[in-house]
């Protein structure tokens, strides 16, 4: 007996995500960073259009801008989804991610991707409903704490990045 024709195979949704990223001000002063009010890099996720556009998405951010770290400290940034490049010499920049490679050890034991706690998932607004709005801290400490050989006092005053 076969199934071939019965078989009733879901199609594939398909969504176009527009992202856009800012930053919580448009110049940062390092004497002035401080932990209280850090530097934040805010990114933002919508639906511009989708296949199912009455449904949300919700996808695993791992490694992305999208990834806030709710696991611990190793959310986009640690992963490498950034650099601060200076404008005026593309050679001097910023390493914003841990320059090894984490050893979260083995995959858990379910096959639910959702239960390992190395992955994070979001989930981004149906089209006309919002967006997913995603903040990373980025205080003086942090934006240093991977850099192999810039350090603070190294910049120097009115050196745009």
């Amino acid at each position: 007996m076969s199934l071939e024709g019965d078989i009733n195979v879901p199609t594939r949704a398909e969504a176009h995500l527009q992202i856009t990223l800012t930053t919580s001000s448009p110049t940062i002063s390092l004497s002035q960073l401080s932990a209280s009010t850090p530097f934040q890099l805010i990114t933002a996720a919508r639906i511009v259009s989708s296949s199912k556009e009455s449904s949300p998405i919700t996808r695993c951010t791992n490694k992305s801008i999208l990834d806030n770290g709710g696991h611990g400290q190793h959310d986009g940034l640690f992963r490498g989804a950034f650099t601060i490049e200076s404008i005026s010499d593309p050679n001097r920049m910023i390493q914003l991610r841990f320059a090894g490679t984490p050893n979260y050890g083995g995959p858990p034991d379910t096959p639910n991707l959702r239960e390992w706690p190395f992955l994070r998932f979001e989930t981004i607004p149906a089209k006309g409903q919002g967006m997913l709005i995603v903040k990373h801290d980025l205080p003086l400490e942090r934006m240093f704490r991977y850099e192999p050989t810039l350090k603070p006092a190294d910049i120097k005053p009115g050196e745009k990045f």
